[in-house]
């Protein structure tokens, strides 16, 4: 895994932009209107269209690399986010108040399918500890795919669109319910993210060293085999030498000389060279004649 492209990644997420903005505000829009018709698909449509994932995961990453411009761009993002997310949904849920769409009994009625998004208990950080933790691995494996899991996994969104319509409606035994279940999820989000890089880059670390000492014990193996074959190389011209000399000193060792083997002109079996042939053969040619 590279670090510094998950760095450059979060980064990215931590940059303000009007996309962010929209998609969260729209999303809490949508969320607010699943609370008010006790819809769960809304609540799931709500919560894919978050944007909020990002910031989260940003935040982590600067938490566990220790870069506290980082943490701080990740932290204002998300907040900045979803007050301005709650402030323009309240504001829509003030206006459908005044057309005569809402009222308070439509927080105060019985929601079965939409009750548990203000009222948090230990499973809702015990979900958020497992979605924050599968979204940073998706985050760092480049599964993004996975992220759709998360999205629904979490009721952050959700949270913030109660809280709108808590405040707009002024229903106050939601709106600390409602508080609550967003900042729980954010927590548990964003310290399965910090304890999920913090072991990767702990694993990858000792991975990587592991890695490193391999190179070099082959390296030290191919050492010694170039060693080994150049010591080959010296010393096979010696013995070839040697042998081509044993051979040629060979045949001329079982020649026994005698006064008849010896041609005339010669002193010596021996091989002449070109020019003392033709000269024995220009004296026998003269004593002839």
């Amino acid at each position: 895994m590279v670090w510094e492209v998950v760095t450059d990644q979060a980064w990215a997420d931590a940059r303000p932009s009007w996309s962010f903005y929209a998609f969260l505000t729209l999303a809490t829009m949508i969320a607010g209107i699943a609370v008010v018709l006790d819809s769960s698909v809304l609540v799931v449509g709500a919560m894919v269209v978050g944007p909020e994932f990002g910031a989260v995961a940003a935040v982590a990453t600067g938490l566990a690399l220790r870069e506290w411009r980082l943490v701080a761009g990740g932290l204002r993002l998300l907040v900045l986010g979803f007050a301005l997310a709650i402030a323009i949904t309240a504001l829509f849920a003030l206006a459908a108040r005044a057309a005569g769409w809402i009222d308070p009994g439509s927080l105060t009625a019985p929601r079965p399918l939409t009750a548990f998004i203000w009222k948090p208990d230990r499973w809702s950080f015990v979900v958020a500890l497992l979605a924050g933790t599968a979204g940073t691995l998706s985050l760092t494996a480049g599964r993004s795919n996975a992220l759709v899991g998360v999205f629904i996994s979490v009721t952050t969104v959700p949270a913030a669109g109660n809280l709108a319509l808590a405040l707009a409606l002024w229903v106050p035994s939601e709106m600390g319910g409602a508080a609550l279940q967003l900042v729980v999820n954010l927590s548990g989000m964003l310290l399965a993210g910090v304890v999920t890089l913090v072991v990767q880059r702990a694993v990858w670390h000792h991975v990587g060293r592991r890695g490193s000492q391999r190179p070099a014990t082959a390296l030290r193996k191919l050492q010694a085999l170039r060693s080994y074959s150049a010591s080959r190389s010296r010393t096979t011209p010696a013995s070839r030498s040697a042998s081509s000399w044993a051979w040629s000193a060979a045949p001329a060792s079982t020649i026994t000389r005698t006064s008849g083997s010896v041609p005339d002109g010669r002193s010596s079996t021996r091989p002449v060279p070109a020019s003392s042939t033709s000269t024995c053969c220009t004296a026998a040619s003269t004593r002839s004649s």
